[in-house]
């Protein structure tokens, strides 16, 4: 792993922020930690917002038997062929139906400039 990884790919892959979202833990500003199937893998502290195929997802990670493997559990999907996460059009999944979904906006890159 790069841990430079975020700063060498933020102009591709910029922060997003997420709002609206019935499960509290979903909004807040996600962070690029990665790629995965050419889009921006990116996590606000708790869960995850990812591709897979053409769909994004957003998930919760836990380690219910404590070992090194962790499962996810989706709470919100939204089919886009697109690489960066769909600002709107999410759906939620079964394991929290009925709850409002996200919308989301990306966070402008301000880079330093010499004056």
């Amino acid at each position: 792993d790069d841990p430079f990884f975020a700063a060498k790919n933020a102009d591709h892959f910029p922060q997003v922020c997420a709002t609206g979202a019935g499960y509290p833990h979903a909004n807040g500003i996600y962070k690029l930690v990665g790629t995965q199937y050419g889009a921006g893998r990116y996590s606000n502290g708790i869960c995850l917002l990812y591709k897979f195929d053409a769909e994004w997802f957003i998930s919760v990670g836990y380690n219910k038997n404590k070992t090194d493997r962790w499962d996810l559990v989706q709470k919100y999907r939204c089919k886009s062929n697109s690489d960066h996460p769909p600002s709107d059009g999410w759906k939620t999944t079964g394991s929290i139906s009925g709850d409002t979904c996200p919308t989301f906006a990306v966070l402008l890159n301000l880079k330093k400039r010499k004056l």
